[in-house]
């Protein structure tokens, strides 16, 4: 009885831990459909609704021989007042391709605030593509990835403790 309880309790971590996986990776398979893009040399606005970290990417077509990318340098960004933001260059390797696109993270910007940003890309070194500015896609994929794991993890060790846990004997009852 126990093992069948394990059995179950670890068929059903497993399978709401891959559901909760491939969900949440479409989610974010899906994202960058969503962000405010510009050809190069060119500017987007931006409204975002939440203040924090956004990121700039350079888009390319998929199967194009563009090498080089654009430097973070080249892209300056304006908060809603018309003050500078600076922006860094994104210190991982984050890319995309989605839709026949190539995305590849180029640099970061804080925005103190809600708004509507101006971000506008030069291309001096004549890189081409486009600008989409849009959210760190690198913490969705982590949490797509980890918290299913553990969900999945945690069924399986809840599992092997209800079979290895000795099993209690009854007392009888006392005769009164």
């Amino acid at each position: 009885m126990r093992t069948t309880r394990a059995a179950i309790l670890v068929v059903a971590g497993l399978a709401v831990g891959l559901i909760w996986a491939l969900t949440a990776l479409l989610d974010q398979i899906q994202r960058p459909a969503q962000f405010s893009r510009a050809a190069l040399p060119g500017q987007v606005q931006v409204v975002l609704t939440q203040p924090g970290p956004h990121v700039i990417y350079h888009e390319v077509v998929t199967g194009s021989r563009a090498t080089a990318s654009l430097p973070a340098a080249e892209v300056d960004v304006r908060d809603p007042d018309g003050a500078l933001v600076p922006v860094e260059p994104y210190r991982a390797d984050l890319r995309y391709d989605h839709d026949g696109v190539l995305g590849r993270a180029v640099g970061l910007f804080t925005a103190p605030r809600t708004g509507t940003y101006l971000v506008t890309a030069a291309d001096r070194a004549g890189v081409g593509g486009a600008i989409a500015v849009g959210d760190d896609l690198a913490p969705g994929v982590i949490r797509a990835i980890a918290l299913p794991a553990l969900t999945a993890g945690g069924a399986l060790a809840v599992a092997v403790l209800i079979v290895l846990r000795p099993a209690t004997a009854r007392r009888p009852e006392p005769v009164s």
